[in-house]
């Protein structure tokens, strides 16, 4: 008996597992997919997965503060007058609430779960950054264009943000660090496995400096200089790998149009490139995201400063910034565009007033306490400052895709 009741867990474990490579694997590709995945995950932990006190009795407060936002929205539902909105963004952040609760409470060796599926994870996306090469080639060959090389008109998966799919690329440099090397604990050659993650993290570098992105550019920066100081021991190849890293910085520069804009774009303080609130300024001429942002903020604060304490609710952040914009008559965005508060700080003030905004922070602020210097924790802490910091410029979990 015992016996049958061990296999049927080992099967639900390795059935657990598959789900979520499948998941996690489908992100970038296929988003009916990774919605059903979804779904089966819940069902599997619900009905074949062993629950444990223990972990829940170790893991109640992130859970917590995990699902808090969810139920955020909830509550913000009740004094929303968007009813359909609101009912919609509640369905979409389902996963904010079950993904806690399920690895919260599962009795499975989560470091070995992680450690799989992260790699799946690195691998999916290697592929994926692969296919948005192979097109590019294709129209360069086909077409005779270069439209497809850099830029953002690099991304042809569904439903993807060039941000996200950048962050994913940051995550993956440093999933291929930790555990094909700084867990390996290899030190002389190379083994395939490394050879493998070593042409991955040059893959994500490649394409995250022709993406052209600004932030995510950033990030993997700050990422790629840690590896190296970690895998390269001398103070002679330091250098000689930080002078490379310059020289393709510069090149990047000059190469891609989209990243050359974006330096330019942040590097123009000038009164030409802001948008005069208040006056009809907005129309006629193209923005950059600085002068579009800063205008966006500015109008967000106004709701903000409306409705500081409850919020103006789940289903009205959106009209509310369209009221907010035409108030100030940005009509660039009240006529034409529907932009959200594009930082997730003050989209989550928006919607549910001070109080969501707290809980949003101490979401990070608890993992960090928790998790800091923790053995394998590394990818995890730096995947929440990453987010964080695209948090500033991105309403990041107003996006869904999938589910």
């Amino acid at each position: 008996m015992q016996l049958q009741v061990s296999a049927r867990y080992s099967n639900a474990a390795d059935i657990f597992t598959f789900l979520n490579i499948v998941l996690v694997v489908s992100f970038p590709f296929w988003p009916l997919l990774n919605s059903i995945a979804v779904v089966l995950l819940a069902a599997c932990w619900l009905f074949l997965m062993p629950k444990s006190r223990e972990a829940f009795h170790d893991n109640k407060l992130l859970i917590i503060l995990f699902a808090l936002p969810w139920f955020m929205l909830v509550a913000g539902s009740f004094y929303s007058a968007n009813l359909p909105e609101a009912f919609k963004m509640i369905r979409v952040a389902v996963p904010m609430l079950a993904f806690p609760v399920i690895l919260g409470t599962i009795s499975i060796d989560l470091a070995q779960l992680s450690k799989r599926v992260l790699i799946a994870f690195a691998r999916a996306i290697g592929a994926a950054v692969l296919y948005c090469f192979v097109r590019g080639f294709y129209h360069l060959f086909a077409d005779g264009t270069t439209e497809y090389m850099s830029g953002y008109n690099m991304i042809s998966l569904k439903q993807t943000y060039p941000y996200i799919l950048g962050l994913c690329c940051v995550t993956t440099v440093w999933i291929e660090y930790l555990y094909n090397f700084k867990l390996s604990g290899e030190r002389t050659g190379l083994t395939d496995a490394q050879k493998l993650s070593l042409t991955n993290i040059i893959l994500m570098s490649i394409f995250i400096l022709l993406l052209g992105n600004r932030v995510v550019l950033m990030l993997w920066l700050f990422s790629i200089l840690i590896v190296i100081f970690q895998l390269v021991r001398t103070v002679r190849m330091r250098l000689l790998i930080s002078l490379v890293l310059v020289i393709a910085l510069v090149a990047a520069f000059f190469a891609v149009p989209k990243l050359r804009y974006q330096v330019n774009d942040f590097a123009d303080f000038s009164g030409n490139n802001r948008i005069q609130l208040d006056v009809d300024s907005s129309q006629g001429r193209s923005w950059g995201g600085k002068a579009i942002r800063v205008a966006i903020w500015t109008c967000a604060m106004d709701v903000v400063k409306s409705h500081p304490v409850p919020g103006v609710g789940t289903g009205d952040a959106q009209d509310s910034l369209q009221q907010a914009y035409e108030n100030r008559k940005f009509y660039f965005a009240s006529f034409y565009n529907r932009y959200n508060a594009h930082n997730q700080y003050l989209q989550a003030t928006i919607t549910g007033g001070v109080i969501s905004l707290f809980i949003l922070l101490s979401a990070f602020a608890f993992p960090f306490i928790r998790f800091a210097g923790k053995k394998g924790s590394v990818v995890y802490l730096i995947f929440l400052l990453s987010i964080m910091i695209i948090f500033f410029t991105e309403s990041m979990l107003e996006t869904n895709k999938g589910i």
